[in-house]
């Protein structure tokens, strides 16, 4: 099974919607978001890549930690949130978590030590990012 396949089958299973990418940007002056797992491997048989919307109605949140030493000290005394979904293209990783469970005003505020949450907008990743999920 391809890369692309394992993307589609995650999105049909997750329900998830994703955004058409070049590179980390939208592509055109709209974004194009689907949760059609076939149109998404359209994009990524023409080279593009995608993005998962984080929203509230899509209920997923993204971490993103900045300083892997600073992660792994976290984890070190409190246990890993989950399993990283996404290794990104800089070789940084991902965590997909269900938002509804995982409500904080800001990472420091719970502990999680230079992480990005991603609430809102768009998290990238490579074409084959949503693989894992």
């Amino acid at each position: 099974m391809t890369d692309a396949e394992l993307t589609m089958g995650a999105m049909r299973a997750k329900g998830w919607e994703v955004v058409r990418l070049r590179g980390k940007r939208p592509t055109g002056s709209h974004w194009q978001v689907t949760k059609d797992a076939d149109e998404v491997g359209r994009w990524i048989a023409a080279g593009d890549n995608i993005g998962l919307v984080c929203h509230q109605r899509t209920g997923v949140l993204v971490l993103d930690p900045d300083e892997a030493l600073a992660w792994a000290e976290m984890i070190d005394g409190l246990g890993q949130p989950c399993a990283p979904w996404v290794i990104t293209g800089s070789g940084r990783l991902h965590y997909y978590v269900n938002r509804v469970i995982f409500r904080v005003a800001s990472a420091s505020s719970v502990g999680l030590p230079r992480t990005d949450l991603q609430l809102e907008g768009l998290s990238t990743g490579d074409p084959h990012g949503l693989a894992n999920l």
